[in-house]
């Protein structure tokens, strides 16, 4: 795979004699055995002439993020889920996400009172549900927030496709520094929605969500993603 580059201000580093390095990287996005190796030259020279070697750790096996994402336990007995439409306003699907649990959850949000929580994002193609893998980043000061017992999230956002049916999600946290798969609850989806431009009808509920209702001349609450 190509030389990865991260950074600026590049520079040949020099490791002395019986010292270390230590860094983190990102795994392969897929299930698969990979290596990194660190290219360097004896003499201290990265040039066109310098004599360059590459050193190489050992195999590593990884699993993939879809498995990785399946590995915590399912958060919806925890959760009721809500989706209001409201046509008259620039972002007219307001979410909402209860936790109706006796335990204190956690998710990614922002300082901003503006931007929502950290959400997915899919949309439907050929009956399967489609994303880029990534979650929506819409803020800065990123941290893990609290969800109280009896506490609830609520965030505004316009349609998240124009040519296709979509839904949200979120993923929900045992603690607010999770370090294993199994401190992440697996995703919950809010109910499948219509392309930009269509008026949503009663959906069926997902994950014990109640269905989607067309509300008019309510106070807006905090704008979210314009995507």
């Amino acid at each position: 795979m190509p030389v990865g580059w991260w950074g600026v201000g590049m520079g040949a580093q020099r490791l002395p004699p019986n010292q270390s390095v230590k860094f983190a990287i990102l795994p392969p996005e897929r299930d698969q055995a990979w290596r990194i190796g660190v290219r360097f030259a004896p003499s201290g020279v990265l040039d066109k002439t310098a004599r360059v070697e590459t050193v190489w750790s050992s195999s590593v096996f990884t699993k993939s993020q879809q498995e990785i994402a399946l590995a915590g336990s399912d958060a919806t007995p925890l959760v009721q889920t809500e989706v209001t439409w409201h046509p008259d306003r620039e972002f007219p699907y307001e979410f909402r996400l209860i936790n109706k649990s006796a335990k204190t959850l956690y998710y990614g949000g922002y300082r901003e009172t503006c931007v929502p929580p950290i959400y997915l994002n899919q949309k439907r193609h050929l009956g399967r549900w489609h994303d880029d893998g990534k979650a929506d980043w819409s803020g800065r000061d990123f941290g893990f927030r609290q969800l109280h017992p009896g506490n609830s999230i609520v965030f505004s956002i316009p349609a998240q496709s124009l040519d296709s049916t979509w839904r949200i999600g979120l993923r929900l946290f045992r603690n607010g520094a999770p370090r294993a798969p199994e401190d992440a609850y697996r995703p919950l989806w809010w109910p499948e929605l219509p392309q930009r431009g269509k008026t949503p009808n009663k959906i069926g509920a997902a994950n014990g969500s109640q269905p989607v209702r067309s509300e008019t001349n309510q106070p807006s609450s905090a704008a979210g993603s314009r995507r």
